[in-house]
Order: C-alpha cells, then sequence, then structure tokens
C-alpha cells in the first residue's frame, strides 16, 4: 500500500465543501423567493470561499512539509518512507513514539462540516532522533 500527497487530496475536500455552499444557496433562494440568481451565486462563492481557506492552508502547509515523499507498507512489520530520493526503512523496532493528531469530528466520530475538520496526520518518533510527518 503506497500513500502520497496529491492535488486531489484538497480537490475531494473542495467538493464537499462546494455542495454544502450550493445547499444553502439553494437555500437562500427558497427563503428570499424574490431574490435574483446573481445574488445567490454571491453568497454561495462567498459561503465557499469561507468553508475551504482552512482547508487550502492546511492543504499548502502539509505540502511543504511533506513535498516528495511517499510512504510504502511493505509488510507487517516493515515500510519504507522515500522523501526526496532518500529511502528509510523503519521496522516497529525503529519507532520511540507516534504523536497522532487528529482533529475534533474524527476524533468524535462525527460529521465534518468545514474543509479542513476531516484531515489527520501523525508524526513517527524514531529512536535515532528522527521525526517523520
Amino acid at each position: 500500500m503506497i500513500y502520497k500527497i496529491t492535488i486531489k487530496t484538497i480537490l475531494i475536500q473542495l467538493v464537499g465543501v462546494m455542495l454544502v455552499a450550493t445547499m444553502l444557496g439553494v437555500g437562500y433562494l427558497v427563503v428570499f423567493k424574490d431574490a435574483d440568481v446573481g445574488g445567490a451565486l454571491f453568497f454561495m462563492g462567498c459561503l465557499a470561499i469561507v468553508f475551504s481557506v482552512d482547508s487550502i492552508v492546511i492543504f499548502v502547509r502539509y505540502f511543504l512539509i511533506n513535498k516528495d515523499s511517499v510512504v510504502e507498507f511493505l509488510s507487517f512489520d516493515w515500510m519504507r518512507w522515500s522523501q526526496g530520493g532518500v529511502e528509510t526503512y523503519i521496522s516497529p523496532d525503529d519507532v520511540e513514539s507516534i504523536d497522532l493528531n487528529l482533529t475534533y469530528p474524527v476524533f468524535d466520530e462525527r460529521i465534518g462540516w468545514g474543509g479542513g475538520d476531516n484531515f489527520i496526520y501523525a508524526k513517527f518518533n524514531l529512536k535515532d532522533g528522527r521525526s517523520f510527518f
């Protein structure tokens, strides 16, 4: 199994944001029946921007930290971490601790309404002092 950060990661989050903005925009048109479509589109656009800013910021920050990173699980006991052409093989005996960072919706197993509500990341701290995100 291979994991790599791609633009698909952010697009999946933004599609969800657009769906929420569209539903709220349709609700805006239903409530304000005399509203024009241009006003509703402006309202939906503003909502999409507000709901997607955190997702974009988290993605850019993660991408800058993990540019060219590939994690490959070779077996139950081994994984290969590749970053910038340098490969590191990690076994469970090499890991001192794993810091798992979850957002509140993921931790509480509830629905996330913001674009960045479903992001999780882990930091592998190795016994030799190195860390991998």
